[in-house]
């Protein structure tokens, strides 16, 4: 394997480091020495004039898309360089370190000692899930029994258009996948009236505390800031954003729309849930209003289904608006997540997540 030693080449542009491997593999083996003599490159005033690095060009001008390096994830030397940098000796020492030993397994897991085949891991499984118990779900509070029709099922969910149009290895079959997520981001819009919508969050508690983090991005002073949350939320997501705001340095107030001061000037902003976790309706242009008489900002945490026929929040001046897609015949999953949405106006565009 030829090598070659080239000053300060690891400390270059990648740009830069293919052009000097190019350089020397276009080189017989003979005038390798002297060029190797002339490469110069940009040196940083940060490191020695006799900093000097080994490079081995047949690496330099390896493939970097194989499958191995995207798929099967860092090597074992790759993962030993990383832990060293952060001050450890091992990933197993990095573990014990952050992750609280009364929440750490010391036995050993339950796992099949020799791979078995995907029947019979599949058998496994249903035998598995065949000990779940499906009973009528009264709960709310963000999660509901839905229905998905079936011509919704076979057209869009099932429908191989969206990726048999195209040979498995050509590029073009995310395109089926990017008109879904296109035609999902303009259903969004069209219920919430907001400019724009992204594709998509973990859950409705995250989107908040998401927009959350949009309104405190935007804040120039978090000092003695308060953060409102209607205690008609869905009470995952006060916690959530409990949580959320300690990290921003935001104080939380959790309490009840109607009669809280938006209008006080340490007030960023305020999350209220639409309609709220009782299913109670209420049009929160009042609370809008006060909140931008002094800069600040409403979340609205809506249903997307009962916006089909509820006013839709930017008409009451919701800055950002955000909800769980469960609604839209995604089964309860026994519990979820499900995918959430944040849409908002194309000014904070760039703020979004």
């Amino acid at each position: 394997m030829r090598r070659c030693s080239v000053p300060l080449l690891r400390h270059a542009s990648r740009r830069q480091q293919f052009a000097v491997a190019r350089a020397f593999a276009a080189v017989p083996d003979g005038q390798r020495q002297v060029l190797g003599a002339t490469v110069k490159l940009t040196k940083s005033p940060t490191h020695a004039e006799n900093d000097h690095h080994t490079v081995d060009t047949n690496d330099l001008l390896a493939r970097s898309d194989t499958y191995i390096s995207r798929h099967l994830g860092t090597s074992p030397q790759q993962q030993r360089e990383m832990v060293q940098q952060m001050g450890f000796n091992s990933v197993d020492e990095l573990i014990d370190a952050v992750i609280p030993k009364h929440l750490r397994r010391t036995d050993e897991m339950a796992l099949h000692k020799e791979p078995v085949s995907e029947t019979a891991a599949l058998a496994k499984l249903r035998q598995i899930m065949s000990k779940n118990i499906e009973v009528k779900n009264f709960m709310g509070q963000g999660y509901h029994g839905t229905i998905t029709p079936a011509t919704i099922q076979r057209n869009l969910l099932e429908n191989p258009i969206w990726y048999t149009s195209y040979t498995p290895y050509q590029a073009e079959i995310a395109q089926g996948r990017l008109e879904s997520l296109l035609n999902y981001q303009t259903l969004v819009t069209e219920l919430t009236g907001m400019d724009i919508a992204n594709a998509s969050l973990l859950d409705e508690g995250s989107a908040a505390a998401e927009a959350m983090a949009m309104v405190v991005r935007g804040t120039s002073s978090k000092r003695d800031a308060i953060f409102f949350v209607s205690d008609m939320a869905h009470p995952q997501t006060i916690e959530l954003m409990k949580v959320r705001a300690a990290q921003y340095g935001v104080n939380t107030v959790v309490g009840d729309a109607d009669t809280f001061n938006f209008a006080g000037k340490k007030v960023i902003g305020a999350l209220v849930q639409y309609p709220d976790t009782r299913g109670v309706l209420k049009d929160f242009s009042k609370a809008a209003e006060a909140l931008h008489s002094h800069g600040a900002q409403l979340i609205v945490s809506a249903d997307p289904l009962a916006l089909c026929v509820a006013k839709p929040p930017s008409q009451f001046g919701a800055d950002i608006v955000v909800g769980s897609m469960q609604r839209f015949g995604v089964p309860m999953l026994y519990g979820g997540p499900a995918a959430a949405y944040l849409a908002t106006s194309k000014k904070r565009a760039r703020s979004m997540p």
